[in-house]
């Protein structure tokens, strides 16, 4: 199996409508892998996404220079691909929400009436104030307080609301005309699925609902061109979203997942909200081509949006002579989201119908999706893609929240499916797969999935070189059964081949793994294995002479080889080569890099305003081979001022009085901490609790880092408590490490000090502090 370097992307400028129901997947990613199959004559082939999760993604591509061909089965989602290929312009927004305003409720213009919805007495001084929002506390029966800013007496924030406010939203009911009319617009009284459309409809206030369809009625009396109804419908789905009760108060990471009201939530002013989407669809790019198959965009680009499932795609491709021939799959892979695809199913009944809902009304029927429910799905999409493609395509699956679960359902099922894994990149809650269409090669012991997993992992382990963390651990061991189809040779074999007792059997033999019958030690404690680290039971066997650092320790060594090659390093220039020389699971996720440019580089600016990092000027390799000479200097002089006598280089050891040796000392100028702490640069380890190593105070931030990034070097250097020693001799700990600049400030002061030397080697301890610059 191959492992390709993950692709970093760039944090996106601008916020996405409805983003917190939508892949967080960074920008870039898709146009440079796109970059990697261009045929050598520079012809674009067609791309598929089959999920069409994300709407950013194909619009990359196809502002490329791409054609793209995407299904998309949820109306929303339709809606969206078309808004972000095409956005109105700024000014259509404006100009749609003013003809909406001044259109008339009866004999009231219609913004003053629905303003006034949200109009209540400061709290400080009386005066008529418009609330951003009111709070409330979930199966109350009046809001609790109110968000505003005061125009007469300037205070803001949150403020308490008096009995008489509070009481207004009771005049709002759930039996009105207007939450009729909400139901109405999904399914009518003798629909079976009424019964669902009003369970959906308990994540709206009555008043939000009111606000709401008297905004809906109004678009449909209006005589809009179509740029501009799309403009309003645009606004007014933003406000849909925003008039549910899954905003919780105080604002945490919105991303529901069901329909379940926080404990506080807030009730949104409807107008203002819409008000604030404008800024939010608005944007300056150029629109892409797009059109709704069968109609192909040009051969210059675009995006062909398919109106349904895979499936039916899959089938008239295959029956018809299309002229599309799929060069690649670039797509994010969905998630369970029974909140974003219900409420999907009312927002596209109330904005264009009953019958614009179509077939994905059924969305309404369920209410809990889990994992093995998702493999099941994803299994049939995998299927039919494979059906379309040729081999040796090129498949890249985007994950922007990857857990155990949605790895493991979306390994298993593409496994099953007959797409060939070629490697698996994780950066924190980011997984990139990569796939091919290839015929899958089925080993004798293929249908061993506990015995693959669990050397995959051991091999995993041991490229990583220390106790690793959670996620990657567990995809080691997926990819170890989608390793020469073991998953699908497994499912055929099975009398039970059910997908979803073939998932479960996944999850179980995983589980069973990562234990320390398996094979494993676990660092970390509690039920809930995502918070733990993984090592092996046994230590990897190193060959003799050979000496493999930890990846923690590799990684620096490969900024610093970087920085002193090149002086003018950007951010992301050191990011792509560091992600290079370790790809797949051995991804270093964003926090390593910042703190090994903290210790030691300098951030430049140019006059041209480009950011560069520059290797300081005390840590070139000359300047840090002084600083070795004047470490062994200082330890020479303090070893005489406290009666020892020195000898050796690496370690450096101080004698007693008797010749015996006191104190091992190993200078050093980097943070290349691990094998010295681990006993492995030496034959004969020095005793943990007289072991020092001495670095520049540059290092020890990185130093600091590492160990707590690895449990077992935490350990080692945790204080030897004579109590514990006495009782458990097999115990090691006590490993020190001193500043170069604590080592001269002892030389100085060593013999005015009262406390024993072995304290006075603590004083100026380890410490971390995360650096503040950009990740991205």
């Amino acid at each position: 199996m191959l492992d390709y370097a993950y692709i970093p992307g760039v944090a996106s400028a601008s916020a996405e409508p409805l983003a917190r129901y939508l892949p967080p997947i960074p920008a870039g990613v898709a146009k440079e892998w796109l970059h990697s199959l261009l045929p050598a004559d520079g012809t674009h082939p067609w791309i598929i996404d089959p999920f069409g999760a994300s709407p950013r993604l194909a619009v990359e591509a196809a502002r490329d220079g791409w054609r793209i061909l995407v299904t998309a089965n949820n109306p929303v989602m339709r809606f969206l691909l078309e808004m972000s290929a095409a956005p109105p312009q700024e000014a259509d927004f404006r100009a749609s929400l003013a003809e909406l305003a001044s259109s008339f409720k009866g004999k009231e213009r219609l913004e003053p009436h629905l303003r006034a919805l949200y109009i209540i007495a400061c709290a400080n001084c009386g005066a008529s104030v418009e609330v951003d929002a009111f709070l409330w506390e979930k199966g109350s029966a009046a809001p609790y307080g109110s968000l505003y800013t005061c125009p007469a007496c300037s205070i803001s924030g949150e403020h308490p609301l008096s009995r008489h406010e509070a009481e207004k939203a009771t005049a709002y009911t759930a039996s009105g005309l207007h939450w009729s009319r909400a139901l109405e617009r999904v399914a009518p009284t003798d629909d079976p699925d009424r019964v669902h459309v009003e369970e959906a409809l308990e994540v709206y206030l009555p008043r939000s609902v009111y606000a709401l369809f008297t905004l809906i009625n109004r678009l449909d009396g209006l005589s809009l061109n179509p740029t501009r109804r799309m403009a309003l419908q645009a606004l007014l789905l933003i406000a849909c979203d925003m008039a549910n009760t899954l905003w919780s108060y105080p604002s945490e990471r919105e991303r529901p997942r069901q329909l379940v009201t926080p404990t506080r939530f807030r009730e949104k002013n409807i107008w203002l909200a819409l008000e604030e989407a404008i800024s939010l669809w608005s944007a300056n790019s150029s629109p892409v081509p797009l059109t709704v198959w069968p109609a192909l965009p040009s051969d210059s680009g675009g995006i062909c949006l398919y109106e349904g499932p895979l499936r039916d795609l899959a089938a008239r491709l295959n029956h018809t002579s299309s002229g599309i021939n799929i060069g690649g799959v670039l797509t994010a892979l969905p998630r369970p989201n029974q909140a974003f695809w219900t409420l999907s199913a009312l927002w596209s009944g109330w904005l264009w119908g009953r019958e614009a809902v179509g077939p994905f009304k059924s969305v309404l029927r369920r209410r809990r999706y889990d994992w093995s429910w998702h493999h099941t799905a994803l299994l049939a999409a995998f299927e039919s893609l494979n059906a379309i493609l040729n081999r040796d395509t090129p498949i890249l699956g985007l994950i922007g929240e990857a857990e155990a679960g949605m790895l493991t359902a979306v390994l298993c099922a593409a496994s099953e499916a007959g797409l060939n894994l070629n490697s698996l990149a994780l950066r924190s809650e980011q997984a990139q797969i990569f796939w091919r269409k290839e015929e899958l090669i089925n080993s004798g012991s293929s249908s061993d999935i506990s015995q693959l997993s669990t050397q995959s992992i051991q091999e995993f382990l041991s490229a990583y070189g220390q106790p690793a963390p959670f996620l990657p651990t567990w995809s080691a061991g997926l990819v170890g059964i989608s390793k020469a189809g073991a998953y699908s040779s497994r499912i055929e074999a099975s009398k039970d081949s059910v997908p979803a007792h073939a998932f479960s059997e996944v999850q179980n033999t995983l589980k069973e793994i990562l234990t320390y019958r398996g094979g494993f030690l676990r660092y970390g404690s509690g039920e809930a294995l995502e918070n733990s680290l993984w090592w092996l039971r046994r230590e990897p066997e190193i060959e003799e002479n050979e000496t493999k650092h930890p990846i923690a320790d590799r990684f620096e060594i490969e900024v610093v080889k970087h920085l002193i090659t090149d002086q003018q390093c950007t951010f992301s220039d050191l990011e792509t080569r560091l992600l290079q020389a370790f790809p797949g699971l051995l991804t270093p996720d964003e926090e390593w890099l910042p703190v090994i440019l903290d210790s030691y580089a300098t951030k430049i600016e140019d006059e041209t305003g480009r950011e560069y990092w520059r290797l300081r000027s005390e840590d070139a390799p000359a300047a840090r081979r002084t600083d070795l000479e004047s470490m062994r200097n200082q330890l020479e002089t303090l070893a005489h001022k406290t009666g020892f006598t020195q000898e050796g280089d690496f370690p450096v050891a101080w004698l007693d009085d008797k010749g015996q040796r006191a104190y091992w000392f190993y200078p050093i100028v980097s943070a290349v901490i691990a094998n010295i702490l681990l006993g492995k640069t030496q034959r004969f380890p020095s005793p943990p609790n007289k072991s020092l190593i001495i670095l520049p105070g540059g290092r020890a931030n990185l130093a600091a880092y590492k160990l707590h990034r690895d449990p077992r070097l935490k350990r080692l250097c945790q204080p030897l408590e004579i109590e514990i020693a006495a009782e458990d001799q097999s115990i090691v700990t006590g490993w020190r490490m001193v500043k170069l600049r604590h080592l001269r400030w002892l030389v100085d002061n060593v013999n005015q000090m009262q406390q024993p030397l072995d304290d006075l080697f603590r004083l100026d301890p380890l410490t971390f502090a995360a650096p503040q610059m950009r990740l991205l």
